[in-house]
This record gives C-alpha cells, structure tokens and sequence, in this order.
C-alpha cells in the first residue's frame, strides 16, 4: 500500500513506524493530558492529510468493503465533538 502511495524501501518503513509512533503517542497522550484541544487539532490534521494522500493515491479503498477511509468520517466528527466538548469544559471551570 505504502509503495502504491509513492513510498518505498527504506522511506517506507521508517513511515510506517513513524505513524505507529504518531498514534501510540496520541494515544497515550489522550490519557493523561488535563488539556487535550491542540491534541485533537493534530489528529485531525494527521487524519486529513492521510485521507488525502489515500483518496488522490489509492482511491478504490473508499469503496473498501471494511471502509479503511470512509470509517474516517464519523471519526473525524467523534474529535470534533471531542474537542468542542473540551473547550466547554475550559469555559466551566
């Protein structure tokens, strides 16, 4: 897939453990910050611009019977709920 993308060899690999990395610490970092908006401007980020590159790249996995992108789209709503829901909690407190 990453190859299909435009990445290969090395590129490749240090890719895909950098976007292992990337969500592992987006993972962690979403339990135990007390503050997580910039964090979910980041995933957002991270998210487009993969849905992007896959949409421009590798279009045919939007009709994916297992949805890869288009699981995307209630994900992409969940974090902005998220993150309206934070900036409320900011304003309660």
């Amino acid at each position: 897939m990453l190859a299909r993308a435009g990445l290969g060899g090395g590129l490749a690999l240090a890719s895909l453990y950098l976007a292992a990395a990337i969500d592992i610490g987006f993972g962690v970092a979403t339990l135990a910050l007390p503050r997580r908006q910039w964090l979910y401007r980041a995933q957002l980020a991270l998210i487009t611009v993969y849905t992007l590159v896959i949409s421009v790249r590798l279009p045919e996995y939007w009709l994916h019977p297992f949805g890869p992108v288009l699981k995307n789209i209630p994900i992409i709503a969940m974090i902005i709920a998220l993150h309206e829901l934070e900036r409320g909690r900011r304003w309660n407190t």
